[in-house]
């Protein structure tokens, strides 16, 4: 018989299945296929789905044969396909997705997040995620890869410390504490204070402003209150007065705070931390006190000599044979003597 052979198509992802088929000039002609793995069929016209040789034996009424080879091709070869992502950052607010594939014919489609979808090779993305690229050829075959899209917008951690300046301390140093190590920071404060070191020296008090800046660009503010204690102590003095029966007096005195010291300095080198200390020199004495923070003030006490002698003045007489007494007369100043 002679044989009329055809191979319906070739085998891809999205042609899973072809068609051989036969005929023959002779009626009643019987055929029998063989293929691979074992593959058998008596048909005419039989669906393939295993690439590779098929051969076929075709028997006609009078005994006499006919064969024939057909060949089935596959086209089943995936695109070949890589991805990568990137991350977000306080200064990075939108990443790119990059994909290279082969052939370059293939389409791409990514999908993520929120419902992102995108038919370009590098779309640019602002949700952090997983993305995932599907790349499809010719054949429908395809291809498929994740990328990851992280973020990195965590913001540094700022501590501040201040203090209290006070007569005995006019500067002190701000403290900072700040994570992670490396970020840079910037302090604010009175009257245009500004300074980018971690400890800076201060001499004014009120509210300064810590701004750290992380290398994600990410960053926080915190504020910390440098307070005054400047008031000064309150303190009084009163002297006393030295006279004949009294040659040694006392200079005191009140003040406040609790916890403030004192020193008196006086004539003829006189000085003492009492708060009430015994003097026995006329003068003016001077008292300084000295709080807690280290404020002072001073007050004067005058220690007064009374020491004049009284004036006195006496007057007799004469007794006579006839004036038996007298009466004796003074006069005395200052009165009260």
């Amino acid at each position: 018989p002679i044989l009329t052979t055809a191979v319906g198509d070739t085998l891809t992802c999205l042609v899973v299945s072809v068609l051989l088929s036969a005929q023959a000039n002779i009626p009643g002609t019987t055929f029998l296929w063989s293929g691979p793995q074992s593959f058998s069929a008596n048909q005419a016209a039989v669906s393939v789905t295993i690439a590779g040789q098929y051969n076929l034996l075709a028997t006609a009424p009078n005994g006499c044969t006919a064969t024939d080879t057909l060949q089935v091709l596959a086209d089943i070869l995936a695109p070949q396909l890589l991805v990568s992502g990137d991350t977000l950052t306080c200064l990075q607010t939108s990443a790119s997705l990059n994909a290279s594939f082969t052939p370059s014919s293939a389409t791409i489609n990514w999908t993520g997040p929120q419902g992102f979808g995108s038919n370009q090779p590098n779309p640019a993305v602002q949700v952090p995620g997983i993305y995932q690229a599907i790349v499809s050829s010719a054949n429908g075959c395809t291809a498929s890869a994740n990328a990851v899209v992280q973020a990195d917008t965590l913001q540094p951690l700022v501590i501040a410390t201040g203090g209290t300046l006070s007569c005995s301390q006019d500067s002190l140093n701000l403290g900072s504490m700040v994570q992670p190590a490396g970020s840079t920071l910037s302090w604010v404060g009175p009257q245009n204070f500004s300074s980018n070191q971690s400890g800076p020296l201060v001499t004014l008090s009120g509210t300064y402003a810590l701004t750290a800046i992380a290398a994600n660009g990410c960053s926080a503010t915190t504020t910390v209150l440098v307070s005054a204690d400047t008031i000064p102590p309150l303190v009084s003095a009163q002297g006393d007065t030295l006279t004949c029966t009294q040659n040694n007096g006392m200079v005191s005195s009140i003040f406040s705070p609790a916890g403030s010291t004192i020193s008196w300095t006086g004539p003829m080198g006189f000085s003492s931390n009492q708060a009430n200390p015994i003097v026995m020199a006329p003068g003016l004495y001077s008292a300084t006190v000295t709080a807690p923070n280290g404020c002072t003030a001073t007050a004067q006490a005058n220690v007064l000599a009374d020491a004049s002698i009284p004036q006195v003045s006496a007057t007799g007489g004469a007794i006579t044979c006839s004036q038996n007494s007298i009466v004796l007369a003074a006069q005395v100043s200052p009165v009260g003597s």
